[in-house]
């Protein structure tokens, strides 16, 4: 999956993190597992203190790494948790390299007499100066997929580094392990200066939020581990099931009506809610089919607000425009947060809206749900 620059890889958005996942998700979804050519590589397991001795290089690799840059990800959280529990005696720590200082694939087994039912795994890709990995493991059922890391080196020595976590579930699973986008997901982005101690400098962590309607994730939260914000007095909660804005705004759309009037209409309504500070707003453009088959652009507007068990409520505004041929370049997706630049200005300056402003559109729907 190296098939984007450092920047593209590295520069944190909604979007670019989107790319990524559903990259990565596709690439999980088919038959095959992590470990199927663990066979190809040079195997060393390190539980077992002779080979240590015999390898210091890899004993030194291992006491040196600290974020999963020398070992990956999946072996140092496990190191983590040993250091506050107990480990068991069947457990092993594989790792296999495809050449003398190239780590290919860690493997652990925690019961070696079910080897392809109780293990944690992490295989690697090498590209210039990235590395690529992805990590799975199976307690009891199939395969499950927990994400994927980034990591930027610089001098032989660590950049940069991105994980995201979450658990996709596995190819032919079933419930609840089948594979799917979750609904949450947790990114961690990491840069570290280039003194020779290589200090992190920002430790960046955000959450994740996955929208049904249009497929995508968007940034809910984030701080920096290392320079936290001002903590702020704590604010109630602005709990809004936007019925009341739904029933408004039905009203007064006329029955024919046009992208522009809806837009004025859908602003001005929203604009009459109660202030809240996890309000985000959506404007997206993009192709389906009607009821009939023919070819349809929609263009839509949200407004999200949270629930009161951390889903979301969502009011939707969506047009959609009867075509004979696609314009790949009105594909678009804007999430707008509080505090971000004025999003109706960007609507009526995209091209959507100079396409289909004054235009009938074929239907207009105005409806509520719950994610």
């Amino acid at each position: 999956m190296i098939n984007r620059t450092s920047e593209e890889i590295f520069t944190i958005s909604s979007d670019n993190l989107t790319e990524m996942i559903l990259e990565y998700f596709e690439s999980v979804s088919g038959p095959g597992s992590l470990l199927d050519h663990l066979g190809d590589y040079r195997e060393y397991c390190v539980s077992d203190e002779a080979v240590l001795s015999g390898h210091p290089e890899i004993a030194e690799m291992i006491t040196r790494d600290r974020f999963g840059e020398e070992i990956g990800t999946s072996f140092r959280g496990i190191l983590d948790v040993e250091k506050l529990c107990s480990r068991s005696e069947k457990e092993t720590d594989t790792l296999y390299f495809d050449r003398e200082d190239r780590l290919a694939a860690y493997r652990k087994l925690t019961d070696p007499e079910r080897p392809d039912r109780m293990y944690d795994a992490e295989v690697f890709e090498y590209a210039g100066d990235l590395r690529y990995s992805k990590s799975s493991g199976c307690i009891t059922c199939g395969e499950e997929n927990y994400g994927f890391s980034f990591f930027r080196y610089s001098k032989g020595a660590v950049a940069e580094f991105l994980k995201v976590i979450g658990n996709f579930g596995g190819y032919g699973n079933e419930d609840p392990f089948e594979l799917k986008l979750p609904s949450e997901l947790k990114v961690n982005h990491y840069v570290f200066d280039d003194t020779p101690e290589h200090k992190p400098v920002r430790m960046d962590h955000y959450e994740l939020s996955y929208t049904k309607t249009t497929g995508r994730y968007m940034i809910v939260r984030s701080f920096d581990r290392l320079n936290p914000p001002p903590k702020k007095a704590p604010v109630k909660r602005v709990i809004d099931s936007q019925k009341k804005l739904c029933a408004s705004l039905t009203k007064k759309i006329p029955e024919k009506t046009t992208l522009a009037q809806a837009t004025e209409l859908f602003f001005e309504v929203i604009g009459g809610a109660k202030p809240n500070e996890e309000e985000m707003l959506l404007y997206e453009v993009g192709y389906g089919r009607n009821e009939a088959g023919t070819d349809t652009c929609y263009v839509s507007l949200v407004r999200q607000t949270p629930t009161k068990h951390d889903e979301f409520y969502q009011l939707h505004l969506e047009l959609t425009y009867e075509i004979t041929q696609k314009d790949p370049s009105l594909k678009e997706c804007k999430w707008h947060e509080v505090g971000d630049e004025d999003l109706k200005e960007y609507i009526l300056q995209s091209k959507a809206y100079k396409a289909f402003g004054e235009i009938t559109p074929a239907t207009v729907s105005v409806w509520v749900d719950e994610t």
